[in-house]
């Protein structure tokens, strides 16, 4: 009996263990993804840490890139970035490190105040908003 004890409670804390393990990966440092054909890695950046523990208390970005032949970083896919409140300031896509698509600026209240359009890091078209997608 206190054998099977033993198991159950080595089970379940191997379990609580492999858990976190999995939501720690998939929160903070994410799986790797295919933009465009480019095997890329998810890049996050932070304001701050804590006072107390070594941990990141503000994101400033978050977004997917690559490293080149010279070993810079070429950012790749879906980019944003954040106000130190947590609300979006900018949501932009990038192909091969180059603004591509629609570009959205939001005020600190979350409020989208303007909406560019790029291709190949040429301005298209910008819009006042609110804004009506062509």
């Amino acid at each position: 009996m206190k054998r099977l004890r033993t198991y159950i409670f080595a089970s379940v804390a191997f379990f609580i263990v492999l858990t976190g393990s999995w939501w720690f990966y998939r929160t903070l440092i994410g799986p790797d993804a295919i933009y465009n054909g480019q095997r890329v890695v998810r890049t996050t950046q932070w304001y701050g840490y804590s006072q107390v523990l070594p941990i990141p208390t503000g994101r400033f970005s978050d977004g997917y890139a690559y490293r080149d032949e010279t070993g810079a970083w070429i950012r790749e896919g879906p980019y944003v970035e954040y106000y130190p409140s947590g609300n979006v300031r900018i949501e932009d896509y990038y192909l091969h490190g180059h603004l591509d698509g629609k570009e959205s600026v939001f005020n600190e209240s979350g409020i989208e105040i303007f909406r560019i359009y790029w291709e190949q890091d040429k301005l298209v078209r910008r819009l006042q908003c609110p804004c009506v997608d062509p």
